[in-house]
């Protein structure tokens, strides 16, 4: 779970292991995103013993963490391949609709920040009951 960098880029900067004058290796927490960065696949890592704020993007040939890799891209293609309902999380509230490809609703998850597009029929399946809030919030009674 360590990575070797060259010390002239930004990395935390007091730590433990001296590979040489130009290398340090650190040791990674926890790989927290991917992306694709000019052709090259880059992890946001966590360090260990640092902040949050510390937290960069690392290219993927300069991590010798192959567990952790592993790890992220199983849980990244259940990500995209689980509901969020499969993945054991709890709807909160429904905040929003749309009908593109099917009509799908932006659900607001217990302990999760970010907002999901989830199916009509998972929605009816997984939460009928805040499915039916969702509507009685919007319909406008005639006197």
């Amino acid at each position: 779970m360590l990575i070797q960098q060259s010390v002239n880029q930004h990395r935390p900067l007091n730590k433990t292991k001296k590979m040489s004058e130009s290398e340090t290796l650190f040791e990674v927490e926890a790989i927290l995103n991917r992306r694709h960065n000019k052709g090259t696949v880059e992890y946001l890592v966590k360090w260990q013993n640092f902040d949050s704020k510390d937290n960069s993007w690392v290219q993927a040939k300069d991590m010798v963490c192959p567990g952790l890799i592993e790890q992220f891209e199983i849980d990244h293609v259940m990500h995209e391949t689980l509901n969020p309902f499969q993945r054991g999380f709890e709807a909160e509230c429904l905040k929003d609709a749309m009908l593109e490809n099917g009509l799908k609703f932006f659900v607001k998850f217990y302990g999760k920040q970010k907002l999901e597009w989830v199916s009509n029929t998972v929605v009816r399946a997984e939460c009928p009951q805040l499915l039916i809030e969702y509507y009685e919030n919007r319909v406008e009674w005639e006197k």
